[in-house]
C-alpha cells in the first residue's frame, strides 16, 4: 500500500502517493535531526505566549511557515537549521501551482493554523489529505504503463527479466532512502534486476534541478561516472554549484567540461524530456517507481520492493516461456501499456425504482 509519509511513526493511508512538494521538509518538521535525543514528542507543540502568535486570517506563505515550523519544529531545531525549514516551506509554498494536490495541501494546512493557538499537525494534514483523496477518483492498482526507457542511464544487465524505472530527485530525501533499498536490490539480483534513472526534480527544489542537469552533464563523459557521481549526490547535504563540480572531479569526470556544459544549459534537455514523461504519466510527488511496467508511488522499503520484484519476475518468467527473449521481455511487457495515469472506473449509483401510484381502495 503506498502511503503519505509524514515521519518515522506516522504512515497514513493516501490517495495522493506521497509528500508532493513537501519533499523533505516534512521529515524534519516531524522527525528529530541530530544531535538532539530521538524522545517521544508532543502531537501538538504549541507556541509561547508573544512569541509566535496563530494567523488571525489565512496567512499567506510566509506566515504558515514560520508558524507551523516553529511551533513543531522549535523544542528540538537548532534556531539555524529552523530558520532553513522555514525557508525551505515557504519557498515551495511559494511555487505550487493552482489547481495541483501540492497546493491544496498548503491551502488546506493555511485553513488549521486560523485562530488556533496551538495545531496538532498531524491531524491537520490527516484531515487535509482526506479530502484531496476523497475527491479524486481511484487509481488503478493493476494498470500497466508504457515507459520508454529513452536515453535513460541504467545500472544492471540489459536482459535482466525485472527493471526497475525511478523517477526521482537528488533534492528528496525518500529517494535518498529508497536509493539505498534499490542498490540493496541490485547486489542481491545482479543478473536479474535492471534500473533506469529518471530526472523529476520538485517545483521548488532550485537544487534538485541543477543537480539533475549536472549530472546529465556528467552522463555524456560516461555511464560509470554517472553512476559515480549519482551516489555522491544523493548523500550530499549540499547540492551547489560549486559543490556539484567538485562531486564531478571527484567522481572522475571533467569539472571544466560539466561547468560548460551546465552553463550553455546541455543538460537541460534530458531533463525536461524526464519531466514531461513523467507529468504525462500523472506523477506528482517523488520518488515513484515502474517495475515491469506496474506503478508504485511513493518509498519502497525492503520487504515491500522484494515482493514488488517477485511479481514482476513471475510476469516476466510467464513471457519466456511464451517464447520472448529476456531482453525483449520489457518491451513486451509493456508494449500495450498506458502513458496516461489510469483510473478505475467511477461507480455509478443504481437508478432509483420507477414510483407507482398507489392504486385507491
Amino acid at each position: 500500500m503506498s502511503a503519505f509519509r509524514i515521519g518515522p511513526s506516522h504512515i497514513l493511508p493516501s490517495g495522493i502517493g506521497m509528500v508532493v512538494l513537501f519533499s523533505g521538509l516534512l521529515i524534519e518538521l516531524t522527525a528529530c535531526p541530530p544531535p538532539c535525543p530521538q524522545t517521544a514528542r508532543p502531537r501538538c507543540a504549541p507556541c509561547p505566549q508573544g512569541v509566535q502568535r496563530p494567523p488571525a486570517q489565512k496567512p499567506d506563505c510566509a506566515e504558515l511557515c514560520t508558524y507551523f515550523t516553529y511551533c513543531r519544529a522549535r523544542r528540538w531545531t537548532p534556531p539555524k537549521h529552523l530558520a532553513k525549514m522555514i525557508l525551505a516551506c515557504a519557498t515551495q509554498c511559494k511555487h505550487a501551482k493552482a489547481g495541483t494536490d501540492s497546493m491544496k495541501i498548503f491551502d488546506g494546512i493555511k485553513s488549521c493554523a486560523v485562530n488556533r493557538s496551538c495545531v496538532d499537525m498531524v491531524s491537520c494534514l490527516e484531515s487535509v489529505e482526506a479530502k484531496i483523496r476523497a475527491s479524486k477518483p481511484k487509481i488503478d492498482p493493476d494498470a500497466i504503463y508504457k515507459v520508454d526507457v529513452m536515453a535513460s542511464p541504467t545500472l544492471g544487465p540489459p536482459d535482466a527479466l525485472v527493471t526497475v524505472v525511478m523517477f526521482s530527485d537528488h533534492q528528496c530525501g525518500f529517494c535518498r532512502r529508497a536509493y539505498a533499498v534499490v542498490k540493496a536490490a541490485l547486489k542481491k539480483h545482479p543478473k536479474g534486476l535492471r534500473l533506469v534513472y529518471k530526472h523529476f526534480p520538485l517545483s521548488g527544489h532550485v537544487q534538485g534541478l541543477l543537480s539533475a542537469r549536472a549530472a546529465t552533464c556528467v552522463l555524456k563523459q560516461g555511464a560509470k561516472l554517472f553512476w559515480a557521481f549519482h551516489d555522491k549526490a544523493m548523500a550530499a547535504a549540499d547540492l551547489s554549484p560549486s559543490e556539484l563540480l567538485t562531486m564531478a572531479k571527484t567522481a572522475g569526470a571533467n569539472p571544466q567540461l560539466v561547468s560548460a556544459c551546465i552553463k550553455a544549459q546541455q543538460g537541460a534537455a534530458a531533463v525536461k524530456a524526464d519531466l514531461s514523461q513523467g507529468e504525462a504519466l500523472g506523477i506528482d510527488g517523488t520518488p515513484t517507481f515502474y517495475i515491469n511496467g506496474k506503478r508504485y508511488p511513493g518509498f519502497l522499503s525492503e520487504p515491500e520492493l522484494d515482493t514488488a520484484i517477485t511479481e514482476a519476475r513471475a510476469r516476466a518468467e510467464a513471457a519466456t516461456k511464451s517464447g520472448v527473449k529476456p531482453a525483449d521481455v520489457y518491451r513486451h511487457l509493456t508494449a500495450q501499456g498506458s502513458t496516461k495515469l489510469k483510473h478505475l472506473p467511477a461507480k455509478r449509483s443504481a437508478p432509483r425504482p420507477h414510483s407507482r401510484p398507489r392504486p385507491r381502495p
